[in-house]
């Protein structure tokens, strides 16, 4: 796995084993594709965003279309099972 996938990865454990008090916090269950590019410090080309899309099929996320996240809404991902 490339350093910008294990970004990622260890972004989204991370969410997933917090314990966040703040309404405001990011879901576990949800993430925007510029928010996952953001953290592995990729710009939002047309690879990379096809590279994110495979990388959390793999992950088992699904794509979401656009979400709202905390009041903000952009296209993003989902697990497999709230997709």
């Amino acid at each position: 796995m490339s350093n910008a996938g294990k970004k990622i990865v260890d972004y989204l454990y991370a969410r997933r084993e917090s314990e966040f008090d703040s309404a405001m916090s990011p879901p576990a269950d949800r993430a925007h594709s510029r928010e996952l590019l953001a953290v592995a410090e990729l710009e939002p080309t047309r690879h990379n965003i096809l590279w994110l899309r495979r990388l959390m099929s793999n992950l088992g996320w699904v794509p979401s279309g656009n979400i709202r996240i905390n009041g903000k809404q952009g296209y993003g991902y989902c697990r497999g099972e709230f997709g």
